[in-house]
């Protein structure tokens, strides 16, 4: 059934979208408008918190899911074009704030109305694409986190069916973990690789046009619902989370990690100090691009000895909003 009409809408663009590909945050705008929503991209919004929490830090990230609980109450529903950002609102948020009298309620208020956007559009909002032609053919990969933490499968699918001329070919493993995992591919760059060999071998064979999947940045199984697919039920998200929490708390992670991860929460507590570091980052990051790609990255050269980074478009998503927020209300 159609969720309500005209709810109001807050969208997460998620820092990955911000940074590399802000196109995905105004078409997940166009579609939730075509949906019936009031969409609105609340500007205290920075980082979610994924990368402390991943690495156990547990203070920082505490502190970024409260700042965004903050920004987005009054939210009809929060969206986010991203299963894993997704994911540590629903799931992590709760936990982390779980003995916090004061925030531990609006956490599990925040998660119960937090939806990916297929999942929103399909469950919620009953939302059937109109005139969408692509002649092409594609296979799709399901994230990790979507999957296992939000259960979304069928509701992608569902959507690109309704693609008319969009021939799509089954991917083997497409449940199957790309390697990502968050700050694994960083930390365990031979293994990461590894298991992104398979997974390109694997799309490779099926000879489609087009990769595609509902996750930016395909976090993978590290947080994950293992425990679900595990044939004698180990609890291994739980014992992974209690390690990651033990070895920060031992400082057992390198120092450059922490200095990093302690850097960049700093920034993300502070909303206009951290908009001001993603424009001058992008700009950055586009002077590393040849031909659309980062072929090295400083601090991320287990990443980039594999893969090629995306070059950013130029300018963040945020950056781009506010201009054409501007320009509509000077039309008015």
């Amino acid at each position: 059934m159609p969720g309500q009409p005209n709810p109001r809408v807050g969208l997460f663009v998620t820092c990955l979208v911000d940074a590399i590909r802000p196109s995905i945050g105004f078409s997940a705008i166009q579609l939730l408008e075509e949906a019936g929503c009031r969409v609105e991209v609340p500007q205290a919004q920075t980082c979610c918190g994924q990368p402390a929490l991943n690495s156990g830090d547990e203070r920082d990230s505490a502190a970024l899911a409260r700042q965004t609980i903050a920004a987005f109450e009054g939210f009809d529903y929060v969206v986010l074009p991203s299963g894993s950002c997704a994911g540590t609102m629903v799931h992590g948020y709760p936990e982390l704030l779980y003995d916090d009298q004061a925030w531990a309620p609006r956490a599990r208020a925040m998660a119960a109305r937090t939806h990916e956007i297929t999942s929103f559009l399909v469950d919620v909002m009953g939302f059937r694409t109109k005139g969408r032609r692509l002649a092409a053919t594609a296979t799709y990969h399901d994230s990790c986190a979507g999957l296992r933490e939000l259960g979304i499968a069928a509701q992608p699918r569902s959507l690109l069916a309704q693609v008319e001329g969009l021939e799509m070919r089954g991917l083997e493993g497409n449940d199957v973990c790309c390697g990502f995992g968050g700050t694994f591919c960083v930390k365990y760059s031979d293994i990461s690789n590894a298991i992104v060999t398979e997974k390109a071998e694997a799309i490779e064979r099926t000879g489609a046009d087009l990769l595609l999947a509902g996750d930016l940045a395909h976090a993978c199984t590290m947080n994950g619902r293992c425990a679900e697919v595990c044939p004698v039920g180990i609890p291994l998200p739980t014992l992974l989370r209690a390690w990651r929490r033990r070895s920060w708390r031992e400082r057992l992670e390198p120092g450059s990690v922490r200095a990093g991860i302690g850097a960049w929460a700093m920034l993300a507590r502070r909303p206009a100090l951290y908009r001001l570091a993603s424009r001058i980052g992008v700009r950055a990051l586009r002077l590393l691009g040849r031909r659309g790609w980062i072929r090295t990255l400083p601090l991320a050269g287990g990443w980039t000895a594999y893969r090629d980074m995306p070059r950013p478009s130029g300018r963040t998503f945020m950056e781009q909003y506010r201009a054409e927020k501007a320009r509509r209300e000077d039309g008015k």
